[in-house]
Order: C-alpha cells, then structure tokens, then sequence
C-alpha cells in the first residue's frame, strides 16, 4: 500500500512545463471575455486539437511561475520541448498568444491538426511548417529565450508567399550553424515551371532577433 502511495504521489509531482496564454485580464469578467473572444476564432479549432477542459480561464496564482493578480486564457501546459509547435501555429492566428515558464502536477498540451511537414530547431531558433493537402500552408519562425518564452516571431500563410498557388510540393528544413533554411515549390496557374520559395533566418546574437539571410527569397506568384 505504502508503494502504491509512493507512486501515485510521484505521477502527479510538479514539473517543468510551458503555459501558452492567449489574453485574460485583472477580473474574472475579464478572463471569461478573452475566452469568449478566443473561442470566436474559428482558425484556432480548425489548426488545433486541444486537451479535454482547455482552453480555460485561469487564476494566475494558482499556477506556480505566473504573476498573481490575473485571470488568463491557458490554451494548455505543455513540456518544454513540446510547447514549440503548438505555440508557434497559435501565435501564427494570434500574434498577442505568449508562453510562460509555469510549474505544474500535470500536462494538458495543444496538438497540431495540420499535418508537420517540417520541424527544425537550432539552439533556440525553431522554423516548423503545417500544411493540409489543399495546398494550404503556414510557415512559422520563432526565437525564444532560455525559459523558452518567445523573444520574436514570424508567421507566414500561402497567401503571403504563393498567392495563386495551385499546388505544391512540401517544404525542406534544415538547420546550418545558426541559421535555418526552409525550401518550398510552388506551382501556378499558366506557369511550366515550379517556382522555388527559399526561406533563411538566423538570429542576432546582438539585440536576440530574427534576422532574414539575404540569400532569402520571396515569390509572389511570378514565374520562373
């Protein structure tokens, strides 16, 4: 009996985890309203899965590593590792969406609906790109610190890179040093060629920003 205890006890311990936030307020009113106004996003739904009873409103002090005094929108707790990708593709609907270094007895992390096409990290500059057969896309940069709170944040859906698109092929990602390259193809209408989309960021070791590598290179629909 003493071991079973023993176990249970250990099952639930606190542990290192990532709280992603999307809003809230200093009142419970305040909290439920950013709720309201979260769930009001269809795009969320249709780009994440998340844990049966979230997201919900939080009181901050009851979550060990967030400040006391608010009421916030917790779209899950996720591991460290794991936080990356659903925090990118909420931050990619909702640049305001945040992640905070929290404590927690248990994991109730977001998963991503879309299908991962790629997924490259490089110290803490991370690219990932979703896609869905239909040639959608979003193609997401992010740069945290050591908490693995974000630093900065670019996001890019098909109509920012391949407006026209017809079909496409996935994207390569791969990580070089401190800089990450992501390659797509593109294919448009009346075009013979595929069009090459060539994404390249590194950071600034200097003021801790995204950095696009001039190398990039942005298509808009044009053909080779």
């Amino acid at each position: 009996m003493l071991w079973l205890c023993l176990v249970s006890a250990s099952a639930f311990a606190a542990q290192p985890a990532q709280a992603i936030i999307s809003g809230g307020g200093a009142t419970a009113e305040a909290g439920e309203k950013a709720l309201k106004a979260f769930k009001a996003v269809p795009t969320f739904g249709e780009l994440l899965t998340f844990a049966p009873g979230f997201p919900k409103v939080v009181e901050s002090k009851t979550v060990s590593g967030l400040k006391p005094g608010f009421f916030v929108v917790v779209l899950g707790f996720c591991g460290p590792k794991e936080a990356r990708a659903p925090l990118s593709v909420a931050k990619s609907v909702r640049a305001s969406v945040y992640a905070r270094a929290v404590q927690v007895d248990e994991l109730a992390c977001p998963t991503v609906a879309w299908t991962r096409e790629g997924d490259v990290t490089v110290g803490n500059l991370s690219g990932l790109v979703i896609g869905k057969p239909n040639a959608a896309f979003r193609v997401m940069v992010m740069l945290t610190d050591e908490k693995g709170e974000v630093v900065d944040f670019k996001s890019y859906t098909e109509k920012d890179l391949c407006d026209g698109l017809i079909a496409r092929k996935p994207f390569d990602l791969s990580g070089v040093g401190s800089t990450i390259v992501m390659d797509g193809y593109c294919n448009f209408a009346g075009c013979m060629e595929t069009d090459e989309l060539v994404l390249k960021y590194s950071f600034s070791e200097a003021d801790q920003r995204l950095k696009e590598v001039p190398e990039s290179k942005f298509t808009k629909g044009a053909c080779l």
